[in-house]
């Protein structure tokens, strides 16, 4: 599974959390700064993550493009 589905998960639990503080409790302190702090934290890994897999695709990934590319060869 990978691991950029359960940073959605926890960004989305952070957005009920931050949602709840701003509805019901009407806080405006330093609660909805650490809530938004580790949803922007969490946002950048994602981002970090997406561009590493783009830029340095696991060694599986190539070897079965490898292998797809061996079988268009041998059928022509």
């Amino acid at each position: 599974m990978p691991v950029r589905y359960l940073i959605y998960i926890a960004i989305t639990a952070l957005a009920r959390v931050l949602i709840e503080l701003v509805s019901a409790e009407h806080r405006t302190g330093m609660d909805i700064l650490i809530v938004s702090g580790a949803i922007l934290l969490l946002s950048f890994a994602v981002l970090v993550l997406r561009f590493g897999s783009n830029r340095f695709p696991s060694n599986g990934s190539v070897v079965g493009a490898k292998s797809d590319e061996r079988r268009a060869q041998d059928t022509v």
